[in-house]
Order: structure tokens, then sequence, then C-alpha cells
């Protein structure tokens, strides 16, 4: 039970970070290809990059969001409970 949690804590862990990291390299290649604008405005909200109002990657709770979150927690899930 008690490696249950923990496998099942980690696949959260494993899902927040995996969506963080494709929301970090959807900004970096929004910035690479369209540079720093003069008068633009950052924000970081719902898990996500804004530039200028517009959200670069992934929001939290939209569909294509919630599909890589499961997907990382069922691996991570099924691979730690596979040993």
């Amino acid at each position: 039970m008690n490696n249950t949690l923990r496998v099942i804590f980690r696949g959260i862990g494993w899902a927040i970070v995996a969506l963080l990291v494709v929301n970090l390299i959807g900004f970096a290649v929004e910035l690479s290809l369209n540079g720093i604008p003069d008068d633009w405005s950052f924000r970081f909200k719902h898990g996500t990059f804004f530039i200028n109002g517009e959200a670069t990657g992934l929001i939290f709770g939209e569909r294509n969001a919630n599909i890589l979150m499961a997907l990382v927690f069922v691996f991570v899930v099924y691979r730690g409970l596979r040993k």
C-alpha cells in the first residue's frame, strides 16, 4: 500500500514536470523564432507562459494538456507498479 501511494504521487509529480517542460520548450521556441519585442508583457499562469496575452504552450485544464498529463501519469504508474 505504501509503495502504491508513493508510485501514484511520483506519477502526479512527473505529469506536472512534463507539462512544465513542454511549456518551457514552447516558450523558448517562440522567443527564438520571433525574438523579444520592444513592448512585451510576460506572464506565467495556468501552468504556461503568456507573451502579450497569448499562450506559448499547453494550458493546464485544456484537452491537450490533460491528455499529456494523463499519459505521463499512466506510464509512470505502470512502470512503478510493474517492478
